[in-house]
């Protein structure tokens, strides 16, 4: 019985870090092409749209995951230009979200951001990597204690030409009710374990 328990026990532990753990979208399970409206509970729209643009899995350029990357079906080189926003909304609530943007060599710092309706986050002033095509990584992370369920991927019109794509996008779902019951039903049958065995000693 006792090992029974255990087996449980971990099995509940394990199911619940699993379920709660990051979500990664890359868009290198998609074809090239592929146009881009839901992705892993993530609805995805642009101020493209208005302009009769799609969002599309483009390739073409380095990335710092894959080959492919979220771009704009343009005709062309399919990217995003100064000004252009991605809004994102959320099957289920999230905590943290970590975007990387790449653009183009000599981009302005602190031109792309993350905004939520829980606060927002600017890149740095400097990329944080350059990959071997010169395009820039800025890598933009937003994290709150209030769950949010929609942002928007903007990048601003200073003025300066630069071009960008968003490569890898990463988020934390709140865990469910069951989940978290889960987990704290697989804590507590170990301590039950753990307390009856020093007891049996």
């Amino acid at each position: 019985m006792k090992k029974i328990l255990v087996i449980l026990t971990c099995l509940g532990i394990l199911i619940s870090f699993r379920v709660a753990g990051a979500t990664i979208i890359d868009f290198d399970a998609l074809a090239p092409g592929t146009l881009v409206n839901t992705i892993e509970g993530v609805t995805f729209a642009s101020s493209v749209n208005a302009i009769g643009l799609d969002l599309v899995v483009s390739t073409g350029f380095n990335t710092t995951s894959g080959s492919n990357y979220l771009g704009v079906n343009d005709g062309g080189f399919e990217v995003f230009f100064p000004g252009d926003v991605v809004s994102l909304s959320f099957a289920v609530p999230i905590t943290s979200l970590t975007v990387d943007f790449i653009s183009s060599p000599v981009t302005p710092g602190e031109v792309f951001s993350i905004d939520t309706v829980s606060g927002s986050s600017i890149s740095a002033a400097a990329p944080a990597s350059v990959l071997l095509d010169g395009g820039e990584v800025y890598s933009v992370s937003f994290s709150s204690p209030t769950p949010f369920s929609s942002a928007q991927l903007m990048s601003f019109d200073t003025g300066d030409i630069y071009s960008y794509n968003i490569d890898t996008i990463e988020f934390f779902p709140v865990p469910e009710p069951s989940t978290l019951l889960l987990l704290c039903s697989g804590l507590s049958s170990f301590v039950i374990f753990v307390r009856g065995r020093g007891k049996s000693s």
